[in-house]
């Protein structure tokens, strides 16, 4: 069943607090719920008390309870972030805004699941002027546990002129491969130079957007449309994000836990010292969001049919050329773990290939080749090698 965001709960969610005191006094446990007071922290929130005292909004959405953020000086940016720049409409849903702050700040918005989330479908229905922000704004819509492990839709200008103004991404883009302090893009081999962990694209002229994000133990799929509605056919904006696209291009895994569903609206570099100039107050609509989780058959785990080996036996320091031949019912991408059984000789790897050394000594050698999928269920084989 899907957790659904809608105009029509939000309008009650956004009446209930004084209302249900006296009947539903089971809402007010809400407010001493866990609250993320960091990226991907979790910690009791320090303004935490009696609903409806104004300190904290968990508002209780069709299964899935969401709060906002109240910090200041935090990353991303780093930005000072307001819980008031989040409010609910019955109509139109949530806005979410940029806007000036008391301190002649400028002050950020957050909104996020109490809840963790795992596996399933994501998808957001969205409105606002997106051709026409500061090329400072970035709003986000993501799945975030930490750094490492996050799955994001974005629409924003970077700085940059190209047009181009979203971005579907699995994190981390971005490694500081030489340490010099300036991260460089995680390559994808197919395309020399461009990020394999990141596709972009322009929103053009659409002011109404939907985008879904599905996410498996095998993939992350991302697919975007025009209108507050998924299209049929074919969407305008679509990425398939797997295993090998890029160097480690794990998917993220669910069973970690610790996920949750995130959307923010924030300034890019906006505590930084860069000038805003000609930045005004800025607001995106989120008129529908929705959680399915997934429901997927059980996994097929991998077989090995065989490890392929020149002569079976060898002399002392000769090399040996192996292959392990598998196959995954699934059809998923495979990868390769081999070693020495008791650490004779020497391998030089390369995915289902190796080159064994036999050691100086004579002997029966055993050579095993691990293969595991996605999931992490696998396989091992092995080998025996007379060295003489």
């Amino acid at each position: 069943m899907a957790t659904r965001l809608r105009a029509d709960s939000l309008g009650q969610a956004l009446m209930w607090p004084r209302l249900c005191q006296a009947v539903r006094p089971g809402l007010l446990t809400l407010a001493l719920a866990p609250c993320l007071v960091g990226r991907g922290a979790v910690a009791a929130h320090p303004g935490a008390g009696p609903w409806p005292d104004g300190s904290r909004w968990p508002a209780h959405l069709r299964g899935l309870h969401f709060e906002t953020r109240h910090q200041a000086n935090e990353g991303p940016g780093p930005n000072d972030w307001d819980r008031a720049n989040v409010s609910l409409h019955p109509e139109r849903g949530a806005r979410l805004r940029i806007a000036p702050g008391a301190a002649g700040n400028w002050t950020c918005a957050e909104l996020i699941t109490s809840e963790t989330v795992g596996y399933g479908t994501y998808t957001w229905s969205i409105s606002g002027d997106f051709d026409q922000w500061h090329r400072r704004v970035v709003l986000g819509m993501f799945i975030y546990r930490d750094d490492e492990h996050e799955m994001d839709v974005e629409i924003s200008k970077w700085f940059s002129e190209s047009g181009l103004n979203g971005q579907f991404a699995v994190q981390p883009v971005w490694r500081d491969y030489d340490g010099d302090g300036e991260p460089e893009p995680v390559a994808d081999p197919a395309r020399t130079g461009q990020p394999g962990k990141r596709h972009l694209f322009s929103t053009g002229a659409h002011h109404e957007l939907t985008f879904r994000l599905r996410w498996t133990p095998r993939r992350v799929e991302f697919a975007g449309w025009a209108g507050r509605e998924p299209a049929d056919g074919d969407s305008l904006w679509h990425w398939t994000y797997r295993p090998g696209l890029a160097p480690d291009a794990d998917i993220p895994n669910a069973e970690l836990g610790g996920y949750h569903a995130d959307m923010n609206l924030w300034l890019f570099r906006g505590g930084d010292g860069y000038p805003l100039d000609r930045l005004e107050p800025t607001e995106v609509w989120v008129h529908d969001f929705t959680y399915e989780p997934l429901a997927s058959p059980p996994n097929a785990p991998p077989r090995i049919r065989g490890i392929e080996t020149g002569p079976a036996a060898v002399r002392p320091g000769e090399t040996v050329r192996l292959r392990c031949e598998a196959q995954d019912p699934d059809a998923d991408p495979l990868r390769y773990f081999w070693s020495a059984v008791g650490g004779g000789g020497e391998l030089e790897v390369a995915g289902q290939r190796a080159v064994w050394r036999a050691p100086t000594r004579s002997g029966r050698y055993s050579i095993a080749c691990e293969v595991r999928d996605p999931v992490g269920d696998h396989d091992v084989g092995r080998i025996a090698i007379d060295v003489r």
